[in-house]
């Protein structure tokens, strides 16, 4: 597994001038936004950049029948499969706390509403991956036509994890989001394992 992750993680650098346009137009919207608006777009803009370019890296393994190649190494079709959310939701991770920090410097100081929103926000792209992934695996490129309706999907989540967040208590009802992201992870993790087990052809 540890060498899949160095091939993520070098793909990921070789795309590194995408992450470079990515991050300034985040950037962008960062110091034009008003108050801790901008940060807040900027932290989940980055979040949500990052799933398409880690789900993506499927494309890369499949490619030129890279994935029959990928499995005459001792890594198994279900080390694969862990191994791509360990990386995407990492990554993910990676950059949710560093947008955070630098709209944090931009902004000089520390706002608990911008705390709440990137937990809110890497909670939502959490849900996305478990759908995201499942789908790249299954329907290869193939899968960027539905991530099209899909991003209708996640904004929509996103604007009902608000509501959530508003109408109710965030304490009360943080075990119970964490329970459900667990859950829905669980659910993506095998369904994921069973797409891969399935295959014969790459």
């Amino acid at each position: 597994m540890r060498g899949l992750l160095r091939k993520d993680l070098e793909l990921a650098r070789l795309n590194i001038k995408m992450w470079g346009v990515l991050f300034f137009i985040g950037v962008i919207y960062l110091f034009n936004g008003k108050s801790m608006d901008g940060g807040s777009f900027f932290t989940a803009y980055m979040m949500f950049a990052s799933i398409g370019l880690s789900a993506g890296t499927i494309s890369y393994d499949t490619s030129d029948h890279g994935m029959q190649f990928l499995l005459t190494l001792p890594v198994t079709r279900r080390e694969y499969v862990k191994e791509k959310y360990l990386f995407c939701i990492g990554l993910t991770a990676v950059l949710g706390v560093i947008s955070l920090l630098i709209s944090m410097l931009v902004y000089r100081k520390v706002n608990m509403e911008l705390l709440v929103s990137t937990g809110a926000v890497f909670y939502c792209a959490i849900l996305c991956l478990a759908l995201v992934l499942p789908l790249r695996l299954k329907y290869g490129d193939r899968g960027r036509i539905l991530m099209g309706g899909l991003a209708v999907a996640v904004f929509a989540v996103i604007a009902l994890c608000n509501e959530i967040l508003q109408k109710l208590h965030i304490n009360g009802n943080a075990v119970g989001m964490v329970l459900v992201c667990v859950g829905c992870l669980g659910i993506s993790i095998k369904s994921s394992e069973h797409i891969m087990e399935k295959m014969e052809e790459f």
